[in-house]
């Protein structure tokens, strides 16, 4: 990818730009991005440590030197493929931020649809009198749906596990900042938490199902710059969700439920490992914001 383009007077005249004269320019080295415009706004606004609605009134203002040049040097980094929010260091997640690092999968927007309907689902347990009290969250990340449902769900304390160490400091870290670390343990542990406790009111689970074999349907940033412990799980993507799901009934509670994140080719295969597990359950296999099956939710027949 080309770099950002030299502002007016040569290459090395940073300074003599304005807000929206620069932006212009990050827009074209940034065009091969899925929004060059929110990006470039988005690097902008991380180097000014505002807002990017506050560039819009701003526009006019001239862009000082040394900010244009740590301006130029994060457009240079995204053009060449970085992801980013690893440029800047966060990610929006439903209504908060996440700080993301290379530790960490970026959170999707297919992610949120499955916290969308967890929060969903607890709230219409409590209207009707039976409040979440235990969630898990397995393979939890950067903690974005243990952080979601400890949000959204106050009564309820949360278990959140990941295989990798790293990850775990990134997700406590969030959980920190966003003021919910008291009601959410973090627990090293492949899939289950080594001691689980009472059975568990809603499991959700957005694991690795990217099979070896899909890689060229992989973009070449998230190959190049994403953790790959947490995009891959074997040649089809379900090795993972082979050993995860035949587990789930023993782990949850008799009227508890789950939700599972998959890969869109992954439906039929995983909704049938669901009616195997649970043959008296609803299984429910829902659609992504972009209309692909994405989600598996289980709830107990009413």
């Amino acid at each position: 990818r080309r770099p950002c383009p030299a502002p007016r007077g040569g290459p090395h005249t940073f300074g003599r730009v304005t807000l929206a004269e620069a932006l212009a320019a990050a827009r074209a080295a940034l065009r091969r991005e899925p929004q060059p415009d929110v990006a470039a706004r988005t690097l902008l606004a991380h180097v000014l440590a505002t807002t990017t609605a506050d560039l819009l009134a701003r526009r006019r203002d001239p862009l000082a030197a040394p900010d244009h040049r740590a301006f130029d040097a994060l457009v240079r980094r995204v053009a060449d493929g970085e992801p980013l929010a690893y440029v800047v260091g966060h990610q929006p997640f439903l209504d908060f931020s996440l700080r993301v690092t290379p530790a960490v999968l970026i959170p999707r927007i297919e992610t949120e649809g499955l916290a969308e309907w967890a929060i969903r689902h607890a709230h219409r347990r409590a209207a009707a009198g039976a409040p979440i009290r235990r969630v898990l969250d397995v393979g939890t990340g950067s903690g974005a749906l243990a952080i979601a449902l400890a949000r959204a769900c106050p009564e309820a304390a949360v278990t959140a596990t990941d295989i990798s160490d790293d990850a775990l400091a990134v997700a406590a870290d969030n959980a920190r900042r966003l003021a919910c670390a008291d009601r959410i343990a973090f627990l090293s542990a492949d899939l289950w938490p080594p001691d689980p406790g009472e059975p568990f009111d809603l499991v959700v689970a957005n694991l690795p199902y990217v099979g070896t074999d899909e890689l060229d349907d992989v973009g070449r940033s998230v190959l190049d710059h994403e953790p790959h412990g947490a995009l891959f799980s074997g040649r089809e993507g379900l090795d993972l969700l082979r050993r995860f799901v035949p587990e789930l009934p023993s782990r949850l509670s008799p009227d508890g439920a789950a939700a599972l994140e998959i890969g869109w080719r992954q439906g039929e295969t995983v909704v049938a490992l669901a009616h195997m597990a649970f043959p008296d359950a609803v299984v429910t296999l829902r659609p992504d914001v972009f209309d692909r099956p994405r989600l598996v939710t289980i709830e107990p027949a009413t």
